[in-house]
């Protein structure tokens, strides 16, 4: 009897002693969490990326002209608008020779260490409530909506000599590709677009740039608001 108190007792010290080092592994355990979430507080995302950037409108006369919002209709295949991208915020810009020599002598000016990219995004929504983002980095990224908003990108100072030139094709695309002017143009299914076209322009020039979702979150960038000129007749 005596032997069989003894065992009980041992079995209890045990147990007694198991139950404190898991509350020990525990206590150990949210106490790195804690340390973890501290740590993860305190690393706050800076965008030290101070390049400027815009749309423009090449004037044909040696000038080009910031580009704002503005409203046109949107018609199955007739062009929403080219637009010119620089690196500047300046209202009016005047340049001698071909805009893309004007573009890769400024950018390059700018982008001394070459770590910077360029990025479009366009966001609008469908009729049936459909919330489209759109980013385009490439000629691969372009088309993705395609059925509604053809997206076309051209590299001028690769055809600084040419007379005529079309967009940029997917096997065209390289490293040394300068992204110097976007075009927009509607598909077969831009009648189911029932919000106007939102378009930015940003430049990244680290991972950072971008949010745990693959969002832009950095300051260079420069957006316009297209409506669409047949909903704003309707009304």
């Amino acid at each position: 009897m005596i032997q069989m108190k003894k065992i009980v007792i041992l079995l209890m010290i045990s147990v007694f002693i198991v139950g404190c080092s898991h509350k020990e592994v525990e206590k150990n355990e949210n106490q790195d969490e804690k340390k973890d979430e501290i740590i993860e507080q305190k690393e706050e995302y800076v965008d030290n990326n101070s390049m400027p950037i815009a749309f423009y409108r090449d004037t044909g006369t040696g000038q080009i002209v910031l580009v704002k919002d503005y409203q046109i209709p949107f018609v199955k295949g007739t062009d929403i608008g080219l637009f010119q991208i620089y690196p500047s915020n300046e209202e009016e810009i005047a340049f001698q020779g071909t805009f893309g020599d004007f573009f890769y002598k400024q950018w390059n000016t700018l982008d001394t260490d070459k770590t910077h990219k360029m990025g479009f995004h366009l966001s609008y929504e469908l009729e049936d409530g459909t919330k489209i983002s759109h980013y385009v980095y490439d000629p691969s990224t372009a088309m993705t909506y395609k059925p509604y908003v053809k997206v076309y990108l051209y590299d001028d100072y690769i055809h600084r000599n040419d007379s005529w030139y079309s967009h940029i094709e997917e096997e065209q695309y390289n490293e040394d590709t300068y992204l110097t002017s976007i075009k927009l143009t509607p598909g077969s299914d831009i009648n189911k677009v029932s919000s106007s076209i939102v378009l930015t322009v940003f430049t990244y020039d680290t991972e950072d740039d971008f949010d745990d979702n693959g969002d832009y979150r950095g300051k260079s960038q420069y957006r316009i608001t297209i409506d669409n000129k047949k909903n704003i007749d309707s009304r």
